[in-house]
């Protein structure tokens, strides 16, 4: 039984390793996006935001909608607290984003699991670019 006990804490405690290296790993990536935001809205053309075909492609990417919805549904404060930075840079993106009515429609992305994000960013680019052509 002891040895049981144990298996378990190394269990518990390999588990939270890894959901702290995937916390460091979104919350880097969360930051970036924000911070092309807000890189790009320092420069808006007119009155609307032209958002960059790589900027376009992140924000429509159905994986950042998941990712958000994921970590929106959450219902453990103790959950949100002990996770509270990666928190509040998901809070930060959510609030530049829905500060823009050009960027607004972003949280109209259906947020079911994408499968393979990469590909549907392409799938973007290449529409983008289609468009432009015409």
């Amino acid at each position: 039984l002891p040895g049981d006990v144990q298996k378990m804490a190394a269990a518990k405690e390999q588990a939270a390793a890894k959901q702290r290296a995937v916390d460091m790993a979104l919350d880097a990536v969360l930051t970036r996006i924000t911070t092309m935001v807000q890189a790009h809205r320092s420069v808006p053309l007119g009155n609307l935001l032209q958002p960059t075909l790589a900027l376009s492609a992140v924000l429509l990417a159905p994986g950042l909608a998941y990712i958000l919805r994921l970590l929106l549904q959450n219902d453990s404060l103790m959950g949100l607290a002990g996770r509270s930075k990666l928190y509040n840079t998901v809070l930060s993106l959510i609030r530049l984003l829905a500060s823009s009515p050009d960027l607004i429609g972003i949280f109209t992305i259906p947020a079911s699991d994408p499968g393979d994000p990469c590909k549907h960013a392409l799938q973007v680019l290449e529409q983008q670019q289609q468009q432009q052509q015409q």
